[in-house]
């Protein structure tokens, strides 16, 4: 971004309040001006939050086991991303495809805000 450095205390905290909890930042760390978060990191952590109904929340232990079920043969495989890939050309068989590793995998049972039973997916 072009201007002078943004106070990344204030952006964390009007993301959190705009977003009422449907987005949260808790971190930011500033990055130098050429750092390209598609291209050049060596990993990334996603978190997936799936709020329960109240009949699902009744089955909370057999629906996180089964998420895990899904998760674990899923480590450590090289997988391919070219959907999430940005500005990369690539043909069925070429050799630069975008490939990731899932590392860690967990699901667990949370609670949201206002006693929200969920499932936490941590990747």
């Amino acid at each position: 971004l072009e201007g002078p450095p943004m106070d990344l205390d204030k952006l964390r905290e009007f993301i959190n309040t705009k977003y009422n909890g449907e987005v949260h930042v808790w971190d930011t760390e500033t990055a130098k001006g050429t750092f390209n978060a598609w291209s050049q990191t060596k990993w990334r952590e996603y978190v997936y939050l799936f709020p329960l109904t109240e009949a699902e929340a009744q089955r909370t232990e057999e629906i996180r086991e089964s998420a895990q079920k899904m998760l674990d043969p899923l480590l450590n495989k090289p997988l391919s991303y070219d959907s999430y890939a940005r500005k990369v050309k690539q043909t069925e068989n070429s050799e630069n495809k975008s490939m990731c590793r899932i590392l860690e995998a967990e699901a667990s049972a949370v609670t949201l805000p206002d006693g929200i039973p969920a499932i936490k997916i941590r990747l």
